[in-house]
């Protein structure tokens, strides 16, 4: 019979280092409500990442649509400026055109008339 309460103390030594191997590997497992958590924190993460990306979206397009307004700003801008040059150095011209005209009419006009006064007065004192 010792052998028999030899092999009974072998097989319930055997149990017991299972049950000792298996608590072991049972406390190295995470419980359901902390899977549970550790899900929701990471969804929670996933979701402000994803927020992030798409607010950096807005503000990107937001800062080129400000880049975009502010160039055609500075074009329309510059466009009125060189329209306003235009328009005054056209005026300055036509002023000094009607300048120019006028005085090369007494310019050349006077001594025209002069001459051909010189010529009428020559003709009837003479003639």
């Amino acid at each position: 019979m010792p052998e028999e309460a030899s092999l009974f103390s072998l097989l319930r030594e055997d149990i017991a280092a299972f049950r000792r191997e298996t608590n072991e590997r049972l406390d190295k497992l995470v419980s359901q409500d902390a899977f549970e958590a550790e899900r929701r924190r990471r969804d929670e993460l996933h979701a402000a990442l994803v927020q992030d990306l798409a607010d950096e979206r807005v503000a990107r397009a937001a800062d080129i649509e400000r880049e975009r307004a502010s160039r055609i700003a500075a074009v329309n801008a510059e466009r009125d400026a060189r329209e306003k040059v235009t328009a005054e150095l056209q005026a300055k011209n036509a002023t000094i055109g009607l300048w120019v005209r006028w005085g090369l009419g007494f310019i050349i006009g006077l001594p025209a008339a002069a001459g051909a006064l010189w010529v009428l007065f020559q003709r009837g004192a003479g003639g």
